[in-house]
């Protein structure tokens, strides 16, 4: 089983291999991602919109705090698009549900510099 610091390094490897489907079960049932895209397809078509315009580079955990089922962790992740590096202040909230930890519910501040 992952942890969730684990889970956001495994979901950044999926988003580097344009795996859209791997990412979007990454995600809890009633998680603001699937309430938002309520299909794998929907997901998978938006996915690869974005993928196409940027690619991942890189990820920096910061923190991962657990309490009971719930986790949040904290994180820099970067991006490449148009020859420059965008990195986001990011937070992950995550819960343990089914036998495993799941993407509940994302922060993402603006680029930092």
């Amino acid at each position: 089983m992952m942890t969730p610091k684990q889970i956001i390094e495994h979901r950044a490897r999926l988003y580097t291999e344009g795996n859209g489907g791997g990412i979007y079960d990454l995600y809890a049932e009633n998680s603001e991602l699937k309430r938002f895209f309520p299909d794998i397809e929907s997901f998978c078509g938006r996915f690869a919109e974005m993928t196409a315009e940027s690619t991942h580079a890189g990820l920096n955990i910061v923190k991962e705090k657990q309490k009971g089922k719930f986790a949040e962790v904290s994180f820099i992740e970067y991006f490449s698009k148009d020859g420059k590096i965008l990195s986001f202040f990011s937070k992950s909230r995550l819960v343990f549900e089914d036998g495993r930890w799941r993407i509940l519910r994302e922060e993402r501040e603006v680029s930092i510099k």
